[in-house]
């Protein structure tokens, strides 16, 4: 991933600062080098903060952080991009929802053109077609959406051609097509899907 904060400081020579009577002292060009190390050490430091600052750069301690203090538990075969993808989707979980935000929070989260939405305004029903999705994505979208849509809705969900991973523990794991209804919240446990 792209440093987000650059800081040069290996073009910064601390010897070529001091004054010139000074450059010449054994001393001083030897505390210069010592002081070059440890301003080196501090950009590495400096940065390493920076990034830390934003989902999409931090290190893996900082995304356990956001993990647990988002209730979000991580799955073996997850990879470092669905778990950034996954805790920013549940920071941009905005209500109330409308048909418009929650085209958006799918394309965000799955990608424009992997996924199909349709509304049953008659029948309070709104039909999601995932396709060629990561069955950790396809999940984390059904969650969202669990989260997100009122009760009232029935929610079908129809996933196709999902990309195979090892997990063995969902019902989906390595299927080409499988439909299902949601109609209560309470079909899953806890309304959630791991």
């Amino acid at each position: 991933m792209e440093k987000l904060l650059t800081i040069r400081v290996d073009d910064v020579y601390l010897a070529e600062l001091l004054p010139p009577y000074f450059r010449s002292v054994k001393d001083f060009i030897a505390l210069m080098s010592t002081e070059q190390i440890e301003l080196e050490r501090f950009q590495k430091y400096i940065l390493r903060v920076w990034n830390n600052l934003y989902v999409q750069t931090c290190d893996i301690t900082t995304l356990r952080y956001h993990e647990n203090l988002l209730g979000i538990f991580i799955q073996p075969d997850d990879t470092l991009e669905v778990r950034r993808a996954r805790i920013l989707n549940r920071y941009n979980t905005m209500l109330p929802i409308t048909s418009v935000s929650l085209r958006l929070r799918l394309d965000t989260l799955l990608g424009t053109g992997n996924w199909e939405l349709s509304t049953d305004y008659p029948n309070y029903t709104v039909s999601v077609t995932f396709l060629n999705v990561a069955e950790s994505l396809v999940y984390e979208a059904i969650n969202m959406m669990i989260q997100m849509l009122p009760a009232h809705l029935s929610l079908i969900f129809v996933i196709t051609d999902t990309v195979p991973e090892t997990r063995t523990s969902l019902p989906i794991s390595g299927t080409t097509h499988t439909e299902f209804t949601l109609t209560h919240l309470t079909e899953f446990t806890g309304g959630t899907i791991a």
